[in-house]
C-alpha cells in the first residue's frame, strides 16, 4: 500500500494534552498529515508545531465538519494524495485502522469507505433519534 497517497485529516479543538501522541502515531506509520486547529484556545497549535505535519489553524471555531472540509480542500489543492482518512486528534482513533479503511479505495474496488464506532456494539444511553443517524 502506498502510504504517500492518504491524507490523514485531523481537526482538533483544544487538545493540547493529547494532541501530540495523536500525531505521533499517524507520523510514525508514514502517513502524510495535515492537523486543522479549528479556532482552539489553549495551545494546540503550538504542540502540533513540533511535529512535520501539514498545520492549518481556523481564526475562530467552525465546528468538525468545516475543519475536515478546510483539511479536504488542502489537500486536494496541495497534494497528490488520492484518498483523505479523518483521524481525531483526541486519540479514540487507532492508527492501524487507516489501511483496513483506505485499502479498498487504493485497490480501486470502491470509491468511499465510511466507519462507524458503534458497528455490532448495543449503544446504551444514546437517544433513539441520535442512534438511527
Amino acid at each position: 500500500m502506498n502510504r504517500n497517497k492518504i491524507l490523514v485529516v485531523m481537526p482538533a479543538y483544544n487538545e493540547v494534552g493529547i494532541i501530540g501522541e495523536s500525531i505521533a502515531k499517524v507520523l510514525s506509520e508514514g502517513y502524510r498529515l495535515v492537523v486543522v486547529d479549528d479556532g482552539s484556545n489553549d495551545d494546540t497549535f503550538k504542540k502540533a508545531l513540533e511535529y512535520p505535519c501539514y498545520l492549518l489553524k481556523h481564526k475562530v471555531n467552525l465546528g468538525q465538519g468545516a475543519a475536515i472540509q478546510t483539511g479536504i480542500t488542502f489537500g486536494l489543492k496541495h497534494t497528490d494524495c488520492e484518498v483523505f482518512f479523518t483521524f481525531d486528534a483526541d486519540g479514540q482513533h487507532h492508527v492501524e485502522d487507516i489501511e483496513v479503511v483506505a485499502g479498498p479505495i487504493l485497490d480501486k474496488s470502491t470509491e468511499v469507505v465510511l466507519g462507524s464506532r458503534f458497528a455490532g456494539i448495543e449503544s446504551e444511553n444514546m437517544p433513539k433519534s441520535r442512534r438511527f443517524f
